[in-house]
């Protein structure tokens, strides 16, 4: 057997040039390497190549007169996550005219199974809400369930007409999320969506603080009395949140008197709002509203570690650069 050469070595003399090629070349590597380290490092970002990524958002009409969506939304490509959550109030009116449905067709893909919308008052105003349901195939309440949350999605516009005086349609949709929630097994998450803060009195902390863009703890689920969120549904989900799968609650009526809110309950459930709000400053500064830049909330989904975790981020920095937060 022979022996194998050296190649640091010729005819038994250590040949230094040939190490110094070495060095050189393992110098660059390192410093290559470093680089990537560096600039992966410098992302504003929370997200991997093994995540999932949901935007949420809420309050998105365009208060500067268009009948469609905040503009600068337009610029986004929503392909970019895997699902979209929408808040409400996401038109000045929309169910309006097959035109609106059209455009938020295009928009966020609103009849797509990955796409999920807790409506506002503002989608049915001065128009029918069952219209929303024929485009989405999905009632204004429902549940799905998928890489292991339960979403939730809760109608809460139940002091409006047609809903207001609605005994039936109320106690309905009550049974309805009864029944998810007293049966709801086999997931990491429950992720509950809804347009109004009916949940902003549910904890000491909270009561007093700005929440949404209107007070509406008050609302009740049913028309019977002690109906509203923190007494009908709340302690059931103290419960959930107690057996082990976490509990996120996300509303979209934000943008006027906050821009985001999260408030993490010593029980471990996490409660988020975002909404926008464009008007002009001198209208926002006179009715003593925030002038805070909008932001989007993104939430980023490790399925293997059952982990999801949420930022909000600046939406002017996102349209601007939107390859630092992927």
């Amino acid at each position: 057997m022979g022996i194998s050469q050296c190649p640091l070595k010729v005819g038994g003399i250590i040949n230094f040039a040939q190490i110094s090629r070495y060095m050189r070349f393992s110098l660059l590597y390192f410093l290559f390497i470093s680089i990537v380290v560096l600039i992966s490092c410098g992302k504003k970002t929370i997200n991997t190549s093994d995540d999932l990524n949901y935007i949420f958002l809420g309050h998105t009409y365009d208060y500067l007169g268009t009948p469609f969506v905040d503009p600068r939304l337009e610029q986004v490509d929503f392909n970019e996550f895997d699902e979209i959550w929408l808040g409400g109030d996401i038109t000045g009116e929309t169910s309006v005219g097959e035109e609106r449905l059209n455009y938020l067709e295009k928009m966020f893909n609103i009849s797509d199974e990955n796409t999920h919308w807790a409506i506002g008052n503002h989608d049915f105003q001065n128009g029918d809400y069952n219209d929303l349901i024929n485009r989405t195939g999905r009632n204004v309440y429902y549940a799905h369930t998928q890489n292991g949350i339960t979403r939730l999605i809760i109608n809460t516009n139940l002091g409006y007409l047609p809903f207001k005086d609605n005994c039936e349609w109320k106690q309905k949709q009550f049974d309805y999320l009864m029944g998810v929630l007293d049966t709801i097994s086999e997931v990491s998450h429950l992720v509950i969506l809804t347009h109004t803060t009916v949940w902003s009195d549910v904890e000491e902390y909270m009561k007093g603080k700005k929440t949404g863009n209107a007070p509406s703890a008050w609302t009740p689920f049913t028309c019977e009395k002690r109906s509203q969120f923190k007494y009908a549904l709340y302690p059931k989900l103290k419960e959930i949140q107690n057996s082990g799968i976490q509990v996120i609650v996300i509303s979209g009526d934000g943008g006027q008197l906050v821009k985001k809110y999260k408030y993490k309950a010593d029980n471990g459930i996490e409660f988020y709002v975002s909404g926008f709000c464009n008007q002009k400053k001198s209208i926002k500064e006179h009715f003593g509203w925030s002038t805070e830049p909008d932001s989007i909330l993104v939430f980023t989904h490790n399925i293997e570690r059952k982990e999801i975790k949420s930022q909000f981020i600046n939406f002017e920095e996102y349209i601007e650069n939107p390859n630092d937060f992927n």
